[in-house]
């Protein structure tokens, strides 16, 4: 189990703010409410198996994270906030409005682009990869907040208050579980609040949802994937499918983000460019390479070449090299 400690302190860096700016510039822009004179920022974290779970403490400032630096780092992590007492925090989770009104706990897909505004802050942050997530990484999560007074929400920031005042004491061993024990917490939370974006849906309509969702991120590939095809699989009708996925913008639309979702990913991977634009485009569905560019473009503010170009290794989007990892990259600057 690493731990690493990251401090900025004006008082004793006179650069500590263009150096915050510098780190951060290829996960997300950041606008500093106060003078530089006055900066401060401190990020503790433990690596356990595949999560980072972290201590931050920051002054106020405007986090934004946009199309660009998700085609910058290609991030699939879901980050898990704790706001300690205190904070005050809004945001614009891509489209979802919310603030620290709403609950203390948030959740963040780094997969998607988000604004927020934050005073000085101080949070506990777990950070999953989405594969850890199983079917609960199939609802719309990004900047879900749950209230403090649920069950699940109480259960996962009494375990997070836990696990930081005893990860200095536990072995590698020890800490291992831990990881999987959050994970489950995690989707608990996600299974017992996000059923709120289609309001007083029934139980069985809960579980039809992430049926469907799983069921359409296994056929991502299949160019004949359609609304017909998935009630099928299902069993339900057309009627009750669209009233489903009506809180999320329509079947279709969930399809079409999701496929260009998985197509990013695809490029990315895809470092020799052995699969054509065209061909990748082809197999999530899209039957022209102008109707796959102009819906890449719109969803990621930039074409497909240009990533391409990126993953071949060509000019890259910006000054920083990718991260893997975002608590790695911070490290190593």
């Amino acid at each position: 189990m690493r731990r690493d400690l990251w401090v900025l302190d004006a008082r004793e860096q006179a650069d500590a703010a263009e150096q915050y700016r510098r780190a951060c510039a290829g996960i997300f822009a950041v606008e500093l409410s106060g003078a530089d004179a006055s900066f401060s920022n401190r990020m503790d974290s433990y690596h356990i198996e595949a999560a980072i779970f972290s201590r931050c403490e920051g002054v106020a400032q405007r986090f934004d994270r946009s199309p660009a630096h998700l085609l910058a780092d290609g991030g699939d992590n879901v980050q898990v906030v704790l706001d300690l007492p205190g904070n005050r925090w809004e945001g614009d989770y891509d489209g979802r409005l919310v603030d620290s009104r709403m609950g203390v706990l948030r959740l963040i897909d780094w997969s998607r682009p988000f604004q927020f505004r934050a005073d000085a802050f101080r949070t506990l942050n777990l950070m999953l990869p989405r594969a850890l997530l199983g079917p609960a990484a199939g609802f719309d999560l990004h900047g879900l907040v749950a209230p403090e007074n649920s069950p699940s929400a109480r259960l996962l920031a009494g375990f997070m208050h836990a696990l930081w005042e005893n990860l200095p004491h536990l072995t590698a061993a020890e800490a291992r579980p831990m990881a999987t024990a959050a994970s489950a917490l995690v989707q608990a939370l996600i299974f017992s609040q996000a059923g709120v974006a289609w309001e007083d849906a029934r139980p069985a309509d809960k579980v039809s949802m992430v049926r469907a969702r799983s069921l359409i991120d296994a056929r991502l590939d299949d160019p004949d994937l359609t609304p017909e095809c998935v009630a099928a699989e299902l069993g339900v009708s057309r009627a009750k499918l669209y009233r489903l996925f009506k809180p999320l913008g329509g079947v279709s639309a969930f399809v079409q983000v999701r496929r260009l979702d998985h197509a990013f990913r695809t490029i990315m991977e895809d470092k020799a460019g052995a699969v054509s634009l065209s061909e990748v485009g082809y197999r999530h569905g899209f039957r022209s390479d102008a109707n796959f560019n102009r819906a890449f473009r719109r969803r990621f503010g930039a074409p497909p070449g240009r990533l391409r170009n990126a993953a071949e290794g060509g000019e890259p989007l910006n000054d920083y090299r990718r991260p893997d990892l975002i608590w790695d990259w911070l490290r190593d600057l």
